[in-house]
């Protein structure tokens, strides 16, 4: 697991939070894991940090979790509904690398709030895919953002990132929610908070107003999520159902391979390439030493080195083909000049004008004017 700088220093202070003395009591040695608690407050802790299913029902009488219950079975619940019918193609993907990432299924429904499972889906602080990474956070957990791919709209590729960021959360803050928020909001405001109010309780951070209100809301949108997506029929959702996402592989191309090519090759069209590869941008893979990984069905076969002799052909047909005959444009006759009626009004008429330019070019060597009379004549 990689930990960077700043997740071991927030460790750190986390742990030096965690002997800082409360006004509340501490419950014993344990109150690094569960955190403190107000004592008017009964409601059972998130700080035992368990997310299956059957333990997120016990939140649907928080007020805040409520409320957005509420919203999403009512005000939006044609949204919700777009959510849950979307998010059946990618639930088996996304709840596979879960599950080999020991993490909680439930997680699935993080990314139901994050991007409404809109692959596309794009906010105003640049982040971008299933699982809203903005580049700093893609680059640090491996996604490739440049001219040539988005990493963060691939689905496979953007869900593991998020395993390995949320796992990386979870080891610093010791609980799930304080890990959501420092997902939503950044690391650096969920460790600010816990040192200004002296609480690791994710309940009491949000209702003393110390993190924002989008932060506050985003746990209770999770759990709301969570419990409606697992009651349906309670709910009166009823979801059609939707294809899952394909069985893909992973084949290694050469280095700047045309898709072009690859779709010849495989009997697949590039649209077709292209839907199970929304991550790449143009018309060919990334111009990197080691060659670039597409997704293509597991049932496909594709023959490499002929993609390769396919797209050295081509390229061999273009060197050969003889250049095109250059257009030359011919220049247009030239108008001849046009004189202002006020030489008229001088006194001078048509025939003298034309006769004075005759002269001016006697003058010059010339016999004769390069105009015909009738241009002059119109005047």
């Amino acid at each position: 697991m990689r930990i960077s700088m700043m997740m071991l220093a927030a460790w750190c202070v986390i742990a030096a939070c965690s002997h800082s003395p409360s006004r509340d009591s501490l419950e014993g040695a344990d109150w690094l894991r569960k955190g403190t608690v107000a004592k008017k407050d009964s409601k059972p802790d998130e700080m035992d940090d368990r997310l299956d299913f059957a333990e997120l029902q016990k939140y649907r009488d928080y007020e805040e979790v409520k409320r957005w219950i509420g919203y999403f079975t009512h005000t939006g619940r044609k949204s919700f509904a777009g959510y849950l019918e979307r998010g059946q193609v990618y639930r088996p993907l996304i709840e596979s690398i879960l599950e080999q990432s020991k993490l909680p299924k439930s997680l699935y429904y993080l990314a139901m709030i994050e991007s409404g499972f809109t692959i596309r889906a794009a906010s105003n602080r640049q982040a971008v895919g299933l699982w809203q990474f903005i580049p700093g956070s893609a680059e640090r957990f491996g996604l490739e953002v440049n001219a040539h791919v988005d990493e963060r709209l691939d689905p496979i590729r953007a869900t593991w990132a998020a395993t390995r960021y949320l796992k990386d959360l979870h080891n610093v803050f010791q609980s799930w929610f304080l890990a959501f928020s420092a997902y939503d909001t950044g690391e650096r405001r969920i460790l600010s908070a816990i040192m200004r109010k002296g609480t690791r309780n994710y309940w009491q951070l949000a209702r003393m107003n110390a993190v924002v209100d989008e932060t506050q809301n985003y746990v209770p949108k999770f759990l709301a999520a969570a419990i409606i997506g697992e009651n349906l029929a309670e709910y009166g959702f009823d979801v059609a159902n939707r294809p899952v996402y394909p069985n893909l592989q992973a084949v290694l191309f050469p280095a700047a391979t045309g898709l072009q090519y690859i779709a010849e090759e495989s009997g697949l069209s590039v649209e077709q390439l292209k839907a199970i590869n929304p991550h790449v941008l143009g018309a060919t893979l990334p111009h990197v030493a080691e060659g670039y990984r597409l997704w293509l069905p597991t049932s496909t076969t594709v023959d490499i080195d002929r993609v390769v002799e396919r797209q050295r052909n081509a390229q061999v047909a273009v060197l050969r083909k003889p250049p095109a005959a250059p257009v030359v444009a011919l220049a247009a006759p030239k108008s001849p000049p046009r004189h202002s009626p006020k030489h008229q009004r001088r006194g001078k008429s048509a025939h003298k004008l034309q006769g004075a330019h005759v002269v001016s070019n006697k003058k010059h060597g010339h016999k004769k004017a390069h105009h015909p009379q009738r241009a002059y004549a119109e005047y």
